[in-house]
């Protein structure tokens, strides 16, 4: 290459180094550009261009977890005084022989008490049913009617009269005796465990 050509050249590369470094500003991560031009009989330069501003992070954009949603609260069942207690109240029917026990609520849970058992004067003069074992002490329902001096005791139930010494096929509820108030004491001695509640 001859000399003229040469002196072309050389302005023309560091004029164009110049430009770029001009016109861009590199990233900071990027390397620096370096020219070099060697001229015959001349050291070699060397053109460096400098990096201009601070590269730019990108922003990352978080989000914050969202709260699971909180289910209402349910409210507790309400529960009656006696659905808890299971107390059955009786009132007593008659003040001299036979004694009738009634009751004016609902009838209570339990277990089904026996059926074809014998309608009798039980302890104390309770009416009671009984097969074998203890007297069940009977309770009967608030609208039941009652024959307790003069002639053979009985008790009318749903319009039906039940005989004392009669098979009462009546059907019955078994609570224990502990959960019914108002059993006189009397009629407590010699009685079951048991009482039976007609449905």
């Amino acid at each position: 290459m001859s000399f003229n050509r040469l002196r072309f050249v050389v302005p023309f590369a560091l004029a164009a180094v110049a430009l770029g470094v001009t016109a861009c500003a590199p990233d900071d991560s990027a390397p620096t550009p370096t020219v070099t031009v060697t001229a015959p009989g001349e050291e070699a330069t060397t053109a460096t261009s400098e990096p201009m501003g601070e590269s730019i992070e990108p922003m990352t954009e978080t989000s914050e977890p969202e709260s699971a949603p909180t289910e209402p609260s349910t409210p507790a069942e309400t529960i009656g005084p006696n659905d808890e207690s299971g107390v059955v109240d009786v009132t007593v029917a008659g003040d001299q022989g036979i004694l009738a026990l009634q009751h004016s609520g609902t009838v209570p849970t339990g277990t089904a008490g026996p059926t074809n058992q014998k309608l009798i004067a039980g302890p104390g003069g309770c009416f009671a049913l009984t097969n074998e074992g203890k007297p069940q002490l009977l309770v009967f329902p608030a609208d039941a009617t009652f024959v307790l001096q003069e002639g053979k005791p009985s008790a009318t139930i749903a319009g039906t009269e039940h005989l004392v010494g009669r098979q009462f096929s009546v059907a019955t509820t078994a609570v224990l005796k502990t959960s019914v108030a108002g059993i006189p004491e009397r009629c407590t001695q010699g009685s079951a465990d048991t009482v039976l509640v007609v449905n």
